[in-house]
């Protein structure tokens, strides 16, 4: 039986991954199965969501590839930029 702080943990989770775009449905086959799996499908998608704002193709790329073009592309960035906005720099900029 788990503890209700663990059930709010996956119930957040299960937000977390609906929003991410991963599937939930234990009807899918895709579908993570366990909570371990769910929490690194919701890590991937969002650093491929994060990748794709700062201008990295993330598709065909393993979770290590994407955080090496991500590093690189955000390394590249003007050193003015402060670290925390670097991201949010360039999202902003790209939108103009």
């Amino acid at each position: 039986m788990s503890t209700f702080s663990e059930q709010v943990e996956y119930q957040d989770l299960l937000l977390s991954a609906r929003r991410a775009g991963v599937p939930t449905s234990l009807d899918d086959p895709e579908s993570p199965r366990t909570v371990g799996e769910l929490r690194a499908a919701v890590a991937a998608a969002e650093l491929s969501d994060a990748a794709r704002v700062i201008g990295v193709d993330p598709d065909g790329l393993t979770l290590s590839e994407i955080r090496a073009a991500v590093a690189d592309k955000v390394s590249a960035l003007p050193e003015w930029v402060p670290t925390d906005w670097q991201a949010e720099f360039v999202s902003h900029w790209d939108a103009q």
